[in-house]
């Protein structure tokens, strides 16, 4: 215990994480610092402590915000799975992340199959999952390894059982993908604590010449106020200038923290004037006016970039439709 560290083989980047020095947390500043220092192709990341509880009721969701953050992160930090022990079987779950994109989902492997006394598991993952949901891949009560190969861009994943002594068979769960480079673009913090290129307002029906710029919300309503009818929306705007150019857009996604959930569902949309965060109001895009009020013009609006109906409050993922890669590609 107590030990943190990380190191580099060939296009590898590998992380080891404490997660008692604060029971059931880890060192995310210095993790964050880590990913932004790494170049290399590949990063995996590995604890003690499930992130999503398997049979062990202690974990990392005994602090689920913080969890949260750190499996964000990890996102961002360009990796595709976490390892870890802590249950005494095998134990392979894709963490759903509810875009109805499995591809883009991260990997918890429980491989706690080294020698101590195997341990029994009802099937449910049944701890504080937030707006994530565990789908078992495999599961199997026996002892066994993992092996990672790695192929330029390609990883696989494959699960050694051992069925005698000295006798491993690998018929059982093998997993391979293809790493993609991945960029987080967020305030202070990614990709680099200096980065300070997201820009948000709200235009607002109600005060149609208000400037909301400087709040610390988004708000997005279809009656403002309540029997009113009015709208707000949102704007919100991010530098991704970083992206190297020529690069292929695979899929992009917006990461909220929903404090009001809601059932109405709301859509997504390009928008086409080069608008200010201190200037533009539900009248002004800048100095100059929208074609319609609330940018709802040909001009103001571009391709429909999907929905959201975030019906339950904590983190919620927006992922953009095909045109919605179109417009970020076309960026």
């Amino acid at each position: 215990v107590y030990l943190t560290y990380s190191f580099t083989v060939d296009n590898v980047f590998i992380v080891a994480l404490d997660t008692y020095v604060n029971p059931h947390r880890i060192n995310q500043a210095w993790l964050n610092q880590q990913f932004h220092n790494n170049n290399q192709q590949h990063a995996f990341v590995f604890a003690h402590e499930p992130a999503f509880s398997v049979h062990h009721d202690d974990c990392l969701d005994d602090y689920p915000t913080e969890r949260n953050v750190f499996w964000d992160s990890l996102t961002c930090g360009g990796g595709r799975i976490y390892f870890t022990g802590h249950d005494h079987f095998y134990n392979h779950a894709r963490i759903d992340d509810g875009d109805v994109n499995p591809d883009n989902d991260l990997h918890q492997f429980v491989v706690g199959s080294g020698g101590a006394p195997l341990a029994n598991w009802d099937g449910n993952y049944d701890g504080n999952n937030s707006y994530w949901m565990p789908q078992e891949v495999f599961h199997e009560k026996e002892y066994g390894y993992v092996v990672v190969e790695i192929d330029g861009q390609n990883v696989t994943v494959t699960w050694w059982k051992r069925i005698n002594e000295g006798s491993y068979v690998n018929d059982s769960d093998i997993f391979s993908y293809n790493s993609a480079t991945i960029e987080c673009f967020q305030d202070g913090l990614s990709p680099n604590a200096g980065y300070l290129g997201t820009r948000d307002t709200i235009l607002s029906q109600t005060y149609p010449n208000t400037n909301f710029g400087g709040d610390l919300s988004l708000l997005v309503d279809g009656d403002d106020p309540s029997g009113s009818g009015k709208d707000l929306e949102a704007l919100i705007k991010w530098d991704i200038s970083t992206i190297p150019p020529n690069s292929y857009i695979l899929d992009a996604c917006i990461t909220t923290h929903i404090t009001n959930k809601t059932n109405d569902t709301y859509e997504l949309y390009e928008i086409m004037e080069d608008w200010k965060e201190d200037k533009a109001t539900w009248m002004y895009y800048d100095i100059g006016d929208w074609q319609v009020p609330g940018a709802r013009g040909s001009a103001d609006r571009g391709k429909h970039l999907g929905p959201f109906s975030p019906k339950k409050t904590g983190t919620y993922k927006i992922c953009l439709n095909d045109d919605g890669l179109d417009s970020v590609q076309f960026w």
